[in-house]
């Protein structure tokens, strides 16, 4: 039961990435919009932590089985139930701090030090301890078999002696503990090397921008929605490089989410079109009810190309702007309006 529940665990955590890499392949606007990526952000927290959790349960009951191994309590399914029930509920609950705060899809840094503490560190020393403590119990039991090691050699001379398979016990232990310490040192690499590197990145980035993370700049200058806000600070010297970009983003109708717009995301776009022009020429020619839909639809998505290029073009503008200029601080900042929004 316990393999299958870290089957499970995988499963849909793998499941839960398959739709957010679909979602972010051909739906971008919809998984960064607010209303959904609040869930997403809950949902992936969970489905990876679960994971975690799945193995750290296995070794909780590897242990159980050591250190009480005359108690059947630890061999029914009734504990297995008991174990994996309680597995989800903590992962349930220990991830609902993710919902704090969601009135932007940006993940503040605190979040994203509590998901690495949450998933990466606690699992992986639960895992050390855990093996720790198991380690110790045989070592304990493989002691406790030494003094009769003499009697065993005895045994080897007079094959009637019945100490005989106290011997093969502690060659059986013996073998165990090295397989126990492997065993230790492999799954805390897993932990440490598959998990790690992802989340010590999302943190190193969140405080790579500025003294502060991306989400905690929006939200201190409530600037706007478009973005540039974290990346610039309004009152310094670059600040009117975000009034540039504020402007170019409502003339096309842009939100911050086009900082995730991609090369490749443009041009499967261009894909479609491509095919929609060509569906559109066939049922044009068979004279086909449906050429009318294939025109609203090809004329949709030209729409969101243009869009999605102009919005693309004035990031990379207000970047250059930053990376080249220093044309002074944010009007918002002059006029001492900084403190509101200027979107409406």
């Amino acid at each position: 039961m316990f393999t299958l529940n870290v089957c499970l665990a995988i499963i849909v955590c793998a499941l839960y990435w398959m739709i957010y890499y679909i979602m972010l392949e051909f739906n971008p606007l919809k998984l960064f919009s607010v209303n959904t990526c609040g869930f997403l952000s809950y949902a992936q927290v969970l489905c990876t932590f679960q994971v975690s959790l799945a193995f750290t349960v296995v070794s909780i009951h590897r242990l159980c089985l050591i250190a009480y191994p005359t108690k059947l309590f630890f061999k029914t399914k009734r504990w297995a139930t008991i174990c994996v029930l309680s597995q989800w509920c903590v992962g349930v609950v220990l991830s609902l701090p993710i919902l704090i705060d969601q009135s932007s899809c940006t993940t503040v840094k605190w979040k994203r030090i509590y998901t690495l503490i949450l998933v990466v560190i606690i699992p992986s020393l639960s895992h050390v301890i855990i093996n720790s403590i198991i380690v110790k119990y045989v070592r304990a039991s493989s002691l406790r078999v030494r003094p009769e090691i003499r009697a065993t050699q005895i045994s080897m001379i007079n094959p009637t002696n019945q100490n005989q398979p106290r011997a093969q016990h502690q060659t059986k232990i013996s073998r165990r503990d090295v397989h126990l310490l492997r065993h230790m040192i492999f799954m805390f690499f897993i932990f440490v090397g598959g998990w790690m590197p992802i989340y010590v990145m999302t943190v190193v980035m969140a405080c790579a921008i500025g003294a502060a993370s991306i989400s905690e700049n929006i939200h201190r200058q409530k600037r706007d929605n478009f973005g540039c806000d974290a990346f610039v600070t309004s009152c310094g010297s670059k600040g009117a490089c975000c009034d540039v970009h504020d402007q170019c983003y409502k003339e096309h109708g842009c939100t911050w989410a086009s900082w995730l717009y991609t090369d490749s995301l443009v041009a499967s776009i261009e894909q479609s079109i491509l095919s929609m022009e060509a569906s559109k020429l066939l049922a044009e020619k068979f004279n086909l009810a449906s050429a009318a839909v294939i025109a609203d639809s090809l004329q949709q998505a030209k729409k969101i190309r243009d869009q999605m290029v102009a919005c693309r073009q004035c990031n990379n503008d207000a970047m250059s702007c930053v990376v080249n200029l220093n044309p002074g601080p944010s009007t918002c900042c002059t006029a001492k309006t900084c403190g509101q929004p200027r979107t409406n």
